[in-house]
């Protein structure tokens, strides 16, 4: 205790803790009722963060990719490859089929762009001819 502050070190990077706070009164009318209750769950190193995969943009957000993590994996480290490669694809594929859907809305409504421009032009043309024809 320093201060009225409580303090402990756990450094065991490679066990889940939780840990469970009780809050209680210390006012004189009410002394040791309990106030509050906090649960707080010490992380644990995750071994699967260190792998090159993890640094790659489309995964650096996944769970199995984040440095520290409350949940213990039971997945083997070919499982995880294996995992990560199954992501990366699927991601890439999707972005593809956003790009190609993009494409393919552009072609399929030809008719909207055409139209469009056709209206573009009608109106530069009647503004055209109204800027002459207040020359004269």
């Amino acid at each position: 205790i320093n201060n009225g502050v409580y303090t402990f070190i756990n450094n065991n990077e490679s066990t889940l803790e939780n840990y469970y706070f009780e809050f209680r009164s210390q006012n004189n009318n009410c002394p040791g009722q309990l106030m509050y209750t906090k649960k707080v769950i010490k992380p644990i190193f995750n071994n699967f963060s260190i792998y090159s995969v993890c640094s790659e943009e489309t995964l650096k957000n996944e769970e199995y990719c984040q440095k520290f993590t409350t949940k213990k994996f039971n997945i083997t480290e070919s499982q995880f490859l294996e995992w990560a490669n199954k992501k990366q694809s699927l991601l890439i594929q999707e972005e593809q089929e956003n790009d190609s859907n993009i494409l393919d809305v552009i072609f399929d409504k030809w008719y909207v762009i055409a139209l469009i421009v056709l209206l573009l032009l009608i109106v530069i043309i009647v503004l055209f001819i109204r800027k002459r024809r207040s020359e004269l």
